[in-house]
């Protein structure tokens, strides 16, 4: 074998051992890039699924919110009815006393009905009641 043919096979080789170098250098790139690739893939999976539980969290956050809302009102409004109705019941209760407290205990109170109407005797107060019975009482 020449010298020529030796450095050709030499510079043959020279050549192919770059080029697997370079095929090697590109496999890596390639790979490194699509593990890149991958990492953002998981990193946009794992943002979504960040964001959902978030947004879930919201929801159910405004749902008890709303939910407080409505008991508070809800106590509210039955406060507010108590009140009524103790007021109502109070209401009553004077009124029947009132009534209570206009007819005379005495066997007179039919004869003083019978003399005057009752609205009128209504509009008298119990004091007055009570001497018009006695008066009526000391006539007899």
């Amino acid at each position: 074998m020449t010298r020529k043919e030796k450095e050709r096979k030499k510079e043959k080789k020279r050549k192919e051992k770059k080029e697997r170098k370079k095929r090697k250098k590109e496999r890596k790139k390639r790979k490194k890039k699509e593990e890149k690739g991958k990492e953002r893939k998981k990193e946009k999976k794992r943002k979504k699924k960040k964001e959902k539980k978030e947004k879930k969290r919201k929801k159910e956050k405004r749902k008890k919110e709303k939910e407080k809302k409505e008991r508070k009102k809800k106590r509210k409004k039955e406060k507010k009815e108590r009140k009524e109705r103790k007021k109502e019941r109070k209401k009553e209760r004077k009124k029947k006393r009132k009534k209570e407290s206009l007819f005379v205990p005495c066997c007179l109170c039919d004869q003083l009905n019978s003399l005057r109407g009752v609205g009128e005797l209504i509009r008298r107060s119990p004091a007055r009641i009570r001497e018009d019975a006695r008066s009526l009482k000391e006539s007899r």
